[in-house]
This record gives structure tokens, sequence and C-alpha cells, in this order.
């Protein structure tokens, strides 16, 4: 599996640190890849650094078939890696009972570059490798051969703590800490007062960013339902079933087979009498009401513990129930066993009030949200989510917001910036920048198509994918590059002859044919993105009017978002609940976006606007396309502008708030947008649509110091706008 750009500029924060930093924490969302990121790190340090010793060691939680799984994932993505000549293991340690017990210790054997899987269950009490010292040994070990150890925490806010009742007895976390050369924290919540620790966080807008995921939908974005409390568990769980037939009519619809799949969420036994009454009854009340309904249900609340409603598939797996096309329609699942499970088949879950836990968790729901398309692709049946919860949302670590457009709002139509595909046209080649390109390809991948052809190739025998494909016979290789050679669009033909007339500078004495095995087996995709780059464009634009879509949209976000906006003024475009209730604060994605609003708010005192709001994302309606370096016209990506304003004079402002010089600012996309928005006003088809129309990029240093970049078609907005504070855009526009 390939990372987006995204994930890719991800790993390569993380990677960077290596060297410099000793620790880095990493955040991000459920279902944004972090086992394949990871694998990317691993990867990545080995391919840098190809004269040192690694060793690596990855801990998690013992739950369920988590550490397993984490090990059949990297082996899986290892294909795909940079580098892959590493071993993958997951050690488990038996426990110190007397029919374990022997003369001999049992010890880990050091393997350059190996990836070690420990689940944290292995170094707990009775267990031999905690007994008789294993891991201090085997650490010891490492350092006396110079190896270098990298430590990865995966699930780091589950129980890291470093202390112990026996003072004389080290954690198994400690040792790891003090020991590491580079420790990859990767955390559902930062450690704020630790300011040496480098954090790397991916946030859910980054997720929706079409520009850096090369239009890939990690996540489901579309969130359709919640509940409230004043609904029993009875009746709530009705609703569910009837909403989750009609999603698999849906779901049948598709041209792929995916079979969508509800999750109920149970919690601990309860030990007051009472309560542990009413939780059983409950309990057997959704198996009883699923089974009348025709939905199959399994129930998991660990290896040890578990049933289904088909009799013959009492011995079922996580693995199994995960599958896309996997009949099972209903998992009843407790979130401890279950941590760390991915099943992006699942677009529901339901939370009922006698069987589940006060403490609601993010995580449990981003279960739900991975997106189960093929290749990524968004679908507006499969970008749906739902919740269906009944408890009191007193002790949860997220809030629900609701954002609805004002009756009042409800018909007014805003700019829409679209590419005008009947007008634009891909041109000609330029050759001399192909040949530079492919040439700067060549030496950038030069490492890692080099250790490509060592995998691949050993005393001319070619190995691929695993030993999936091995072939002795040239005659039979040959063959081989005929086929997928003939496979090739015309444009990949191209760029493959210009590579054979520039490839000796960087691979002397390497053989043609070996080369271009291992190019078009591995790296096709970034031999045709190199084209596309090299192809001139004529693109032009068109500004449609449309009415806010949708009108009602929900939101989930941890309760800890700091950043916000008072939006009590008529002119706003949203009425806004949070968890139910209403609230006149939105939230917004950074420190810079709230300077600007602080602006915004006090401009608006005394200037006319007629409405205005911080505006969503995916999939909201008011955006602009453009087109990235690869010049795709089928498939713009869209920026969604952080605050649309609309005067009551009918002019609009759109604002892209980006930070100045620091980590909020992204170079390469705001090179794109700058460039995007030029070209909207040099190469607009305007038709009717005469408003003026100006969308400036602000870049935030601080509160004093704000600087607008305004783009805008000067033969329609007269006054010069350029140079402007941010203040006096806005009175020049509001005129």
């Amino acid at each position: 599996m390939l990372m987006t750009n995204l994930q890719t500029e991800t790993v390569e924060k993380i990677v960077s640190c290596y060297g410099t930093k000793n620790e880095v924490h990493f955040k991000a969302p459920t279902g944004s890849g972090k086992t394949l990121m990871a694998a990317n790190v691993i990867s990545k340090i080995i391919n840098d650094n190809r004269t040192e010793n690694f060793i690596f060691v990855i801990a998690t939680i013992s739950t369920s078939e988590l550490p397993q799984a984490f090990e059949t994932k990297i082996n899986e993505y290892k294909n795909d890696l940079p580098c892959s000549d590493f071993e993958v293991e997951y050690i488990e340690s038996p426990s110190s009972s007397p029919k374990n017990n022997s003369d001999s210790v049992p010890q880990i054997r050091i393997v350059k570059n190996k990836v070690y899987i420990f689940g944290k269950a292995t170094f707990g009490k009775g267990k031999i490798y905690t007994e008789q010292n294993v891991i201090p040994d085997f650490i010891n070990e490492c350092k006396m051969q110079k190896y270098k150890i990298i430590y990865i925490r995966d699930e780091a806010h589950i129980g890291t703590s470093t202390k112990t009742k026996d003072k004389e007895v080290e954690t198994f976390e400690s040792l790891m800490n003090k020991n590491a050369n580079f420790v990859l924290k990767m955390t559902a919540t930062f450690d704020m007062k630790n300011t040496a620790i480098k954090r790397v966080e991916l946030k859910e807008n980054d997720l929706k960013d079409q520009s850096r995921n090369e239009n890939k939908w990690l996540i489901k974005c579309n969130l359709q339902k919640i509940s409230d409390e004043s609904i029993l568990d009875e009746d709530i769980l009705k609703k569910a079933i009837k909403e989750f037939k009609e999603i698999q009519r849906e779901y049948k619809t598709l041209p792929f087979q995916i079979k969508p799949a509800m999750l109920i969420q149970i919690d601990n036994e309860p030990t007051d009498v009472d309560k542990k009454i009413d939780f059983e009854k409950t309990l057997e009340m959704i198996k009883r009401k699923l089974s009348q309904n025709n939905l199959s249900w399994v129930q998991y609340f660990g290896d040890g513990d578990k049933k289904s409603s088909n009799v013959d598939n009492a011995n079922f797996t996580l693995s199994k129930i995960t599958r896309t096309n996997d009949p099972t329609d209903c998992i009843i699942f407790k979130i401890g066993p279950a941590t760390g499970w991915d099943i992006p088949r699942a677009c529901m879950l339901l939370q009922l009030r006698n069987v589940c836990s006060s403490n609601l968790n993010i995580q449990t729901i981003g279960r739900i949200k991975r997106n189960p398309y093929p290749n990524l692709a968004k679908n507006d049946i499969t970008d749906k989510y739902y919740i269906f919860t009944n408890i009191q949302n007193k002790n949860s670590d997220y809030s629900v917001y609701d954002y609805k457009v004002k009756s009042q709002f409800a018909s007014e139509e805003l700019a829409v910036i679209k590419i005008d595909k009947k007008t634009s046209r891909t041109d000609n080649l330029n050759a001399n920048k192909l040949s530079t390109e492919l040439t700067c390809f060549l030496k950038n991948k030069k490492n890692e198509i080099s250790v490509k052809i060592n995998e691949c190739f050993n005393n001319n025998i070619y190995v691929e994918k695993d030993k999936k494909l091995i072939i002795k016979n040239p005659i039979l290789l040959m063959k081989r590059i005929k086929v997928l050679l003939d496979n090739l669009t015309a444009e990949q033909k191209k760029s493959i002859n210009e590579i054979k007339n520039i490839y000796q500078k960087q691979f002397k004495g390497i053989q043609w044919e070996k080369l271009l095995l291992i190019l078009l087996s591995s790296f096709i995709k970034d031999v045709t993105n190199t084209y596309k780059k090299c192809m001139s464009i004529n693109v032009k634009y068109k500004i449609d009017l449309e009415k806010v879509n949708p009108q009602n949209y929900i939101e989930i976000f941890e309760t800890n978002t700091k950043n916000s906006i008072i939006t009590d003024n008529s002119s706003y475009l949203f009425d806004i609940k949070k968890d139910g209730q209403n609230t006149a604060t939105q939230l917004l994605d950074s420190d810079n976006e709230e300077i600007v609003c602080d602006i915004l708010k006090t401009s608006f005192q005394y200037v006319n606007v007629k409405v205005w709001c911080k505006n969503q994302t995916s999939p909201c309606n008011i955006y602009g396309e453009y087109l990235d370096e690869l010049h795709d016209l089928s498939n713009p990506s869209r920026s969604y502008f952080d605050f649309v304003i609309k005067f009551s004079n009918g002019n609009y402002l759109y604002l892209e708030v980006k930070g100045y010089e620091d980590s909020d600012m992204d170079e390469k996309k705001t090179e794109l947008l700058e460039k995007a928005y030029y070209e909207y006003f040099s190469s607009m088809n305007y038709g009717l649509f005469t408003q003026k129309l100006v969308i400036c990029i602000v870049k935030v240093k601080d509160k004093n110091n704000i600087f607008p970049l305004p783009f805008y078609d000067k033969k329609i907005v007269e006054n010069n706008l350029d140079g402007l504070p941010l203040e006096g855009i806005l009175k020049e526009l509001a005129k």
C-alpha cells in the first residue's frame, strides 16, 4: 500500500528528527494509517542510514489480536516500502508456570534491522521474560554489538507509566526510554508539559485536504445521525435497526461488494446487583431484536469470550469479520479487547445506556470512520457514518457540533470557482523539462531503486513480491518486461525511452533490463507523475453561484480543542448547537485563524456584511478548484477557503489563513494556491457574473504582523487593494 502525499510528509517530519531529537510524539485521528506510516518510518531510517546497524522494538497493548495484526500489516506493506530488507517478528513471553520452567533461559536473537513486536502483557507479572531479565540482557547485547535501538510505542496514552511497586526492577517502558537511541510514541493525547519533545500531529481537516492526499479519502466525512438521552434503549435500537436496513439497501447499489457493519459498544458487567440485572436483560434484548430483524451478530468480549448467532461461526476471528465482504451484520464488542482493531466496513456505532460506559471515547467513534471504498475513493454512500446513542455526554472526550444554515440565508448564493472543462485543455509536452525532471527523479530515487534491484536480483534470478514470482530464464525475463511494457500508456512509454537515454549517469554498470524491470514493477507511478508535471496546461475557470450545501452539517471535535470564535451576530451563516444545546461558539483550526477572526469581528462593526462564516470542509460546496502539479483536469483539487464573506453590496471576500514561516505553512500547497488564485482572474470565463470577488491569502506571524496577499481582477475591482491591511481590504469591498 502506497502512502498519500500527506502521509509521506508526516513520515519525513518524523524521520528528520532522527539524530536531532531523542523522542517524537505522533498524534493522528483513528483511521489515518498510523501503522502504514510507522512501517515507512522504519524503512526510511534503514534506507537513509545504510552504514548503521539497527534494532526496532515496537510495543503495543496486548489486547486481542493487536500485536499479531501489527506484524501482519507491516509484512503486507513491505512490498511498497523504499527498503524492505528486514524481518518482522511478534514475540510473546511464555508464563513462568512450573510446566514452562527449565534450566535454559530464553534469549532473543539479534538480527540487523529486525523489527521485534511485543504485547504489553509480555512483561507482566508471572512472565518468564520479566522474571529472567530477558529484555535487559537483550538491550545489553544490542549495545555491546553497537546496534542502535529504535523504540516505537503504539497507543502510548495507554499504560506507559514507568512507576513500579518494586523499586529494584525497572519496567520495560523505562528500560526502552532510557536505552533507545530514538523513541517514537504514537498517542491520542499529547504531553504538553515536556517542551523538549518534538510533536507531530495530523488533524482531521488535513485528511480532508485533497491536494495533500492525491484525492484519497482515508476517513468518512459525513456524520449523519446522533440521537439523544431522552430515548429508551429499546426505542433507539429500533431506530438504529431501521436505519441500518436502509444503509444495507444503499450499499447493494455499489459497483463493489461491501457489507456494512453495525458496531454495538458494551461496557464491563456492573457489580451492582440491580444494574447487573438491567445489563443482562438489555444485552439479551439486543441479540433478540437483531435476530428478529434477520441481522446476524457476533459477540466479542475477548478471544476467550465469543458468541455468535450462527452456531457454525462460533470460532470467528476479528480478522475474519473485518473483511469487506464478511456477511456478519452486527458486532457486539467491548472497547478494551477491540482497541486498535480496524474494520473499515463498519459505518454505524450504537451505544445504549444500560450496557455502555458513560465515558464515551472519540477513538471508539474512529472505528466507524475508516473509508472502505476501493483505492480510498470517495463515494456518497460509503462517506456516511452513523452514531446512535442515548447516553448523557458529560464524561466524553469529544463534543458534537451541529451547524444549520439560518432560515434567512437558506436561499443565499455564494461564489464557487470551478475549472471550465469545456474550454480547458492539456497542451504539448515540454521535452527539455521532462529530461530534467526524470534526471532529478533518478538521482533522488537512486538508493531506493538500487536496493530494489539488489533485493529482486540474485545471481540473475529475478524474485518479485515475496517470492510470488520467480524467473530464472533470461528469455522468460524479457517476456515479463514485454508484458509490462505493453500495458503502458503512450506517455509512460515516452518517459521510459527518455530514461533509457539518461540512466547511465546515475546507474553506471547497471544492466538496462534490470533497471527497466524495477521501474516497471515498482516505480511506474513516479514515472507517470513526472511526465504529467511536464505537460503544459491551458486552464480556464468559471464562477457558479450556489446555495450552501449541505444546509445541515455535523462535526465531532475533541473536548480539548482550544481555538474558537463567538458567532453571536445576526450575519453569521449558521445556527450552532453543541451537544444538543444552542451555542454561539464555533471551533477554529489554529491560533492564526483566531487572530484573523478578531480582525473580522472588529471590522464588521463598521462595514456592511450580509453573511459570513468559518467555512466547512468536505462535504461543503463552497470551494475553489485548482490543478496540482500533475495537471489532471479530470480530477482537480479543491481549496476550501477558511472564511467566506459576502457584503451587503454583493461583493465577496474569501480568506485563506496561513502561518508565516512556521509549521502551519505548507509552502508547496501555498505556492499552488497562489498560482491558482492568480490564474482564476487571468483565465476567468465570467459569463453573467460580474460581482467583485477577492481571494486573499492571509499570512499571520502574530497579532501585530499580518500580511494579506489579495488576488482579484483589476478590470472589475477598480480600487487598488495591493499593500492594504486586512481592515483596509474589508472597507474597500464594503463600499
